[in-house]
């Protein structure tokens, strides 16, 4: 298997990965709603190959969670939203997400320009807390649509604001 950067040649051999794990229906939830109008990081997407053929894609996009507090000198906190993760059905429980999950996290720490954000992501805690996410459900932040806030999973070294409204950083290049 090799962890290979995203190219604009992968995105409907991921699009149609997505569809395969997610249903066509995918994009009327949260998390799709949340990143809508903004572009995945492309130097925090990889796919995974095997035999030359893409068995797993992962992809970040930048989110901007606005505190909302009695002080209006709170700025709006840029946030490193990983997913959507999606692995073949045939590969799975195998390692795949495991690996490029890893390397997303590797690359960010050794970023000069993301090492210091915040990542969240909805999922299952008990297979991203090894990864260092940890459970936000004491938050108040108002995201679009209907989520579970146990499915909310935070990983960062900073305090963030209890209550606040996420949405997506709409991508201007």
């Amino acid at each position: 298997m090799n962890i290979l950067p995203t190219k604009d040649t992968h995105y409907q051999q991921i699009e149609d990965l997505l569809d395969t794990c997610f249903g066509k229906d995918r994009k009327s939830r949260t998390a799709y709603i949340l990143r809508h109008g903004s572009k995945p990081i492309s130097s925090l997407s990889f796919i995974a190959q095997k035999d030359k053929g893409l068995i797993g894609s992962i992809s970040c996009s930048l989110v901007v969670l606005k505190p909302i507090e009695d002080d209006s000198l709170n700025a709006p906190i840029s946030l490193i939203m990983l997913g959507p993760i999606a692995i073949s059905p045939h590969h799975q429980n195998i390692g795949v997400g495991y690996s490029i999950i890893t390397k997303v996290t590797d690359t960010i720490q050794n970023s000069l320009e993301y090492q210091n954000k915040a990542m969240i992501l909805i999922g299952d805690y008990e297979y991203y807390s090894r990864f260092g996410f940890c459970k936000f459900a004491e938050n108040e932040w108002q995201l679009p649509g209907a989520f579970d806030k146990e499915r909310l999973l935070i990983k960062s070294d900073n305090e963030l604001p209890i209550k606040g409204i996420l949405s997506a950083k709409v991508s201007t290049r």
